[in-house]
């Protein structure tokens, strides 16, 4: 005898099974106790960050994590010193740069471009070291000059240094610097624009015209510097007068080696700046062509 077939009942539907969702299926596998004798194939790995805090300082902020640095120093040997040397004529100050030196072991030096202040610090340390001499970074930091391990006897020297630190801790920092230049036996000589007020810095001075002008210029004819000094502009620099001897002593004319000053540039400029008739709108634009690195007389060419 045939059974009937069963039919299926209307009044229920199929309801299809919801897949199990991602986050409670990784629940319940994390729930289940892991297999003895096996071992995970990556093994773990700890992750150690080296951390730097430092005090707040909107001119110099200093946040989140960095790796430590490492102090960046070179080594200029003692012929190299004494090449760069050669005929350097000393200003008034530096005498007293040298005691200073001597007796404080670090000497900040303030003074603006063109003075002679890079050679001057080399020919200072001169005085005290004779040996090799060793260059910073001009990027050198407080802390690292803090921590850095000096050599006793060796001078070290920073010219230009760029780094601007202010306030309580940079001034403990400087103090520190001072004490580790000392303890070390070394001497350290920085040269900037602008010393902060903590340093006891010694401001450059440029030697005398006529003891330059002598000394660039001993082999050539009188007649050939008869009233030279008085042709030169104020605000020289130690460059200019370098390169205008040079052109000297190649027998330029004296007109053509005061080129070198480009001084009818200057006075077309000054007489611009000071013409009643400029206006502010002049100004501006003078400023944003310099900005966007036009040649100088492009400027004010055109009025």
């Amino acid at each position: 005898m045939t059974e009937p077939s069963r039919q299926p009942d209307p009044d229920q539907s199929e309801v299809a099974e919801e897949p199990e969702p991602k986050e409670r299926k990784a629940a319940k596998d994390a729930e289940k106790p892991a297999l003895s004798g096996k071992r995970s194939a990556r093994p773990e790995a700890t992750v150690t960050n080296n951390l730097r805090f430092k005090s707040a300082n909107l001119y110099s902020p200093n946040f989140g994590i960095s790796a430590p640095r490492r102090t960046v120093v070179a080594l200029k040997r003692k012929a190299d010193v004494d090449a760069a040397l050669v005929g350097y004529v000393r200003p008034r100050c530096f005498d007293n740069a040298v005691s200073r030196l001597r007796t404080e072991r670090v000497l900040p030096i303030e003074g603006r471009t063109g003075t002679g202040q890079h050679t001057g610090s080399l020919a200072v340390l001169r005085e005290v070291v004779k040996g090799d001499l060793v260059p910073f970074s001009p990027a050198t930091s407080l802390e690292e000059l803090r921590t850095y391990k000096y050599q006793r006897g060796l001078g070290y020297y920073l010219l230009d240094h760029t780094v601007r630190e202010t306030g309580a801790e940079a001034e403990f920092c400087w103090d520190a610097i001072c004490g580790s230049v000392r303890e070390g036996g070394a001497y350290l000589v920085i040269t900037t624009l602008e010393a902060p007020k903590y340093a006891r810095r010694l401001v450059w001075e440029r030697p005398s015209l006529d003891s330059l002008l002598d000394s660039l210029l001993h082999d050539a004819p009188d007649n050939a510097t008869d009233g030279l000094a008085d042709r030169i502009p104020p605000d020289w620099s130690l460059t200019d007068i370098a390169e205008m001897c040079r052109r000297l002593r190649l027998n330029q004319d004296v007109g053509e080696a005061l080129g070198v000053f480009d001084i009818a540039a200057a006075d077309e400029v000054n007489a611009w700046f000071d013409s009643p008739e400029r206006q502010w709108e002049d100004f501006i634009e003078v400023a944003g062509w310099r900005l966007a690195g036009a040649p100088r007389p492009a400027p004010w060419s055109r009025w």
